[in-house]
């Protein structure tokens, strides 16, 4: 045993005790995705940590004795069946972490699937991570005691999360969120889904602490130690007087005068901790304590679950709660229990039936805000509903259908049903079967990245070897939590693992209508973990190996042996390796003194609380004019006081000092931690990274392109894989270039990436138009080849040539032609991009070309009206206004709106001259009709009607011009025109003067000749 060793162990319990804790805590408002990647980042810091830590103290304490050989003499398998013994789920973890591994290395997108997409971040790295959790957590945990702690922490760790959730309802959120979190409460998951996914796992959890208690409680005495009450009355009153002394200051103060509400709080706080903490963990007060703290922790979950509204967490928490009461009521073979929970299950289907048929008497109950939602559970026509079955869909074509990903063959696509495309690699190959429909749900270019239904992903990421593999994790941990509920008669034993399975049960049902997030996934894998270190802790005092080696089923009945002969391998063992292995509790000899937490000890709570109301105190008198008036004695009484502390803490003696370290493993630690170091700083700087991203994104909202591109190029420093960051920088120098009329550079500077990412604002203000173009589609070709499957790339590069062309070549038309094509092969079902290549065609003169391209864009999706824009569009230009004016009918039809915008004039023009404008101002009566409060709607319908000579009917459209848009000059303008033709002179000059007092500067003068003329004509 070493010092070093004996740091290590502590290192990895808090680094278990921290993930349970931070993880789901935790978010950073500084970063741009704020949550689920840097929970992520978060975990892999420490999980890092842990391994290196888990790596020195297994090079302190050394191997484990060489395990014997099986009958055949191979020390491999033996090895291998002691390892199942101890951790029947090793097998299960190890074949699905192999599988991820293979699925990464055969991947359509093997660097996005080791590291993770940028929104999720959930790749192999990840996934190691968590498994890497689950066995420093299984082959580590061996006490009652860190059990204790563990579990502990998946209480404490929750009450602030719903409390804050609680908050958000009652608009106290001292955060400004984005969307709303007042109706679906998001708490520090920053999505109701997910804070209802991560509860639902902790609920049984609480219960089964609250199950433990009231047990407890039925066989205690009632009594209280007088010392107990006395230490409580006394310590009591001294924390008390104390922060009462502080309010008053706080109430005197001019500074901060409004502080004074929060001491109370803080008072009862420190009361309760102190009390609790002072307690014997055994008495009757405070295990009441806990009974009443897990009631009211159960409450608020409960309330935080059903605030947030959503569906999946309430079916996952409703499998949860039935499979607990199954269970526990089957192992301690309750029949009253287990008669009327599936009674009561019963009912709650029945229930939930009806609230879903139609015409029922609870369809009432639908308009109940929050309950409303339980009668949506079978919705597929409208809403999120809709939206998951169309997700399902497409991942179902590409599980069945495998097809083939990119511009070149796939030599594995043959093997994609049994190995997937590769982790995380869904949103890129999901594009090729697109629904086109989806996108009437959410943004035409945002691809799906999971399909809210994990096995589904599994089969689409890693195949149908990732789903058995899946499904043996969770078979396998479910299979150990009933062997774990069969050897243990200890109710609070029962109670928790019941707990741990049913949390597991939660996630499971939950995640196949939802998607997995960091928090659960920590939780699922920590939950496995003590499920398989149960078997140690069980054990109690047993060692390590005794368990390792424990049957699968039955411990046969020792054979009596004498005290000498059992200790004489423990002792022979130690000789002869001269280290003691940490993993095997010391069994304490009779009188010698236990650490344990007794009645001497009980003072020290109080004393920690004390001077922690001491330094908090000060802290915010510090900041108090009053505090100048305190006596300096005051302040030096509480360093004396902590220094006596300090001296009265060596006065307790110490342990026997074990040896610090074996300085031989220097060689080894050495290049460990610098392994570690860069690993962690990797992960760090992909949360730098972000950070200068969102300050960047700032500046772009605000139209200061220029301040953005330093930010941008700071994040692709510390993160130059990252193509996201590329696209938004090369955005930047496009829209730079849209505000730029300079000539281009000459002699011409070679244009580059790496003079992308380390230009100056200084040349970039000497660059003209077109080398600002060059620039963007460096960036922009940049991120393509960081992600050549990711369309967003390709139609990116379209545009910008699209624009380009217009502005400077029109033969670079040729090439957004050929962006295009290669966008619409790795999205065949985007009509969106079928349309905007149809546009280029048009811009080239080739309408035939067009035509073709728009009607395959409105033969995919018919509900999209800029597909019948450009249809009608192309037909025009072909010269058949009839085939044209019906395309345009159809597209008003959908949108009102859709055909105000530049060309509508000249469409106008040309149904003019075809004798189809009456056509037209049919259909946009109907549009009239259908939108009579939309300004465009109103506006192009009296234009159009003044063009075909129906001047009334076009003066009553645009006094509902004028009505709708008051401040808008052309409204005013238009309305002037029509008078001024129907003869109403002063009309007209009223309408134009108005127009003038709104016009813009550079229509002031012609506003005002017109207005000139008007006077002229007057009588």
């Amino acid at each position: 045993m070493t010092k070093l060793g004996l740091l290590c162990d502590r290192i990895l319990e808090a680094g278990w005790l921290t993930a349970a804790i931070a993880v789901p805590f935790y978010f950073n408002i500084y970063s741009s995705r704020v949550f689920e990647p840097d929970k992520i980042i978060l975990l892999r810091c420490i999980v890092l940590l842990m391994a290196l830590a888990f790596v020195v103290k297994t090079a302190e304490y050394g191997l484990e004795t060489q395990a014997p050989s099986d009958e055949s003499g191979n020390l491999a398998l033996s090895r291998l069946k002691k390892l199942h013994a101890s951790n029947p789920l090793a097998l299960p973890a190890a074949l699905f972490a192999a599988i991820y591994v293979l699925t990464t290395l055969t991947s359509i997108s093997p660097d996005i699937s080791f590291w993770g997409s940028y929104q999720r971040l959930q790749g192999t790295y990840s996934l190691l991570t968590y498994i890497t959790l689950f066995f420093l957590v299984a082959h580590n945990l061996r006490t009652k005691a860190q059990w204790d702690r563990l579990i502990t922490v998946f209480l404490l760790a929750s009450v602030p999360i719903s409390v804050y959730g609680l908050m958000q309802r009652f608009h106290l959120d001292p955060l400004p969120w984005g969307g709303d979190v007042t109706e679906r409460i998001a708490s520090t998951m920053g999505n109701a889904i997910f804070l209802g996914a991560y509860l639902i796992m902790v609920v049984p959890i609480v219960l089964a602490k609250l199950f433990d208690c009231t047990n407890r409680l039925r066989t205690m005495d009632r009594k209280s130690s007088s010392d107990d009450l006395f230490l409580i009355l006394g310590f009591g009153v001294l924390v008390a007087f104390q922060n009462l002394i502080f309010v008053l200051f706080l109430l005197k103060s001019k500074d901060s005068p409004n502080l004074w509400w929060g001491m109370p709080a803080l008072i009862g706080i420190l009361l309760v901790t102190s009390i609790l903490f002072s307690m014997s963990r055994t008495s009757y007060m405070f295990v009441l304590a806990r009974a009443l703290g897990c009631a009211f922790l159960l409450a608020i979950h409960l309330t935080a679950i059903f605030l947030t509204s959503s569906r999946g967490p309430w079916i996952g928490l409703g499998a949860g709660l039935f499979f607990f009461i199954i269970v526990l009521s089957m192992r301690l073979k309750s029949q009253g229990l287990l008669t009327a929970s599936s009674t009561l299950a019963g009912l709650t289907v029945a229930f939930l039936l009806l609230m879903n048929a139609p015409n029922t008497p609870l369809a009432p109950l639908k308009s109940i805000p929050y309950v409303g939602r339980l009668g949506e559970l079978a919705e597929t026509e409208k809403g999120t509903g809709r939206v998951r079955v169309l997700i399902w869909q497409g991942a179902t074509q590409l599980v069945t259908q495998h097809p083939i990903i990119g511009f070149g063959g796939d030599v594995l696509n043959i093997l994609r049903p049994l190995i997937g495309y590769g982790p995380e690699a869904m949103y890129v190959a999901y594009n090729k079967v697109y629904p086109p429909d989806l996108a009437h749900y959410e943004a035409r270019n945002a691809s799906p990245d999971r399909s809210h239904m994990d096995l589904l992903d599994a089969l689409v990421m890693t195949g149908l070897f990732g789903w058995l593999a899946s499904l043996f994790v969770f078979f396998s941990g479910m299979k150990e939590g009933w062997r774990r509920l069969q050897s243990t008669s200890d109710f609070s034993y029962l109670a928790m693992t019941t707990g741990l399975m049913s949390g597991i049960v939660a996630h499971f049902v939950e995640s196949q209508v939802g998607i997995s997030i960091a928090s659960s996934l920590t939780y699922l894998w920590l939950f496995l973990g003590l499920i398989v270190a149960l078997r140690v802790v069980q054990m109690g005092q047993a060692s390590y190996r005794e368990a390792a080696l424990e049957p699968a089923r039955a411990i046969a009945a020792p054979k009596p042996v004498s005290a000498a002969r059992e200790r004489k391998p423990a002792l022979a063992a130690g000789a002869r390796h001269g280290r003691r292995n940490p993993s095997l509790p010391d069994k304490p000899s009779k009188g010698t003194p236990s650490r344990s937490y007794d009645a001497k000890h009980k003072q020290y709570p109080f004393l920690v609380l004390y001077l922690f109301s001491t330094a908090l105190g000060l802290f915010v008198l510090s900041s108090s004019p009053q505090f100048q008036d305190v006596h300096w004695a005051y302040a030096g009484g509480v360093l004396w006081l902590l220094g006596g502390i300090v001296v009265a803490g060596f006065g307790l003696g110490r342990l026997p000092a074990p040896r610090v370290w074996h300085a031989g493993n220097w060689w080894i630690y050495l290049p460990l931690a610098v392994v570690a170091g860069l690993a962690i700083q990797l992960n760090l700087n992909t949360v730098s990274a972000d950070i200068y991203y969102k300050r960047g994104f700032s500046f772009d909202a605000q139209r200061q392109w220029d301040q953005s591109i330093p930010a941008y190029q700071q994040a692709l420093r510390l993160a130059p894989g990252q193509d996201f960051y590329y696209l938004f920088l090369g955005r930047t120098f496009l829209e730079l270039s849209k505000l730029s009329s300079k000539p281009p550079l000459k002699p011409a500077p070679p244009i580059n990436v790496e003079l992308v990412n380390n230009i100056s604002l200084q040349d970039i203000n000497r660059f003209g138009k077109e080398d600002l173009l060059n620039l963007s589609y460096v960036a922009l070709e940049r991120a393509r080849e960081l992600a050549p499957l990711n369309t967003d790339h390709y139609a990116n590069l379209g545009r910008l040539f699209r624009y380009w062309a217009d502005a400077i070549d029109r033969q670079l038309l040729d090439r957004s032609s050929t962006y295009y094509e290669l966008a619409t092969r790795l999205s065949p079902q985007a009509a969106h991009l079928w349309d905007e290549w149809a546009e280029v065609y048009m811009a080239k003169g080739l309408p035939a070309e067009a035509l073709e391209k728009a009607k395959k864009a409105v033969d995919l999706d018919k509900e999209y009206p800029q597909s019948f824009v450009f249809l009608g569009d192309a037909y025009l230009a072909l010269g058949k206004p009839a085939e044209a004016v019906e395309a345009h009918r159809r597209a008003l039809a959908i949108d009102p709106i859709i055909l105000s915008d530049a060309r509508l004039e000249y469409r106008v023009n040309v149904y003019l001259q075809s004798g189809q404008a009456e056509a037209l101002a049919t259909a946009y009566a109907g549009a009239v009709q259908r939108a009579p409060k939309f300004p465009a709607v109103v506006s192009a319908y009296g234009y159009l009607l003044s063009r075909i000579g129906k001047t009334k009917e076009a003066l009553e459209q645009f006094k509902a011009w004028v009505a709708l848009a008051p401040t808008d000059w052309l409204a005013h303008r238009n309305l002037a025109v029509a008078y001024d033709v129907l003869g109403m002179g002063d009309d007209a000059l009223r309408a134009a003067q108005e127009a003038k007092k709104l016009a813009p500067a550079d229509q002031q003068q012609p506003m005002q000749n017109w207005i000139t003329e008007l006077e002229k004509r007057r009588p």
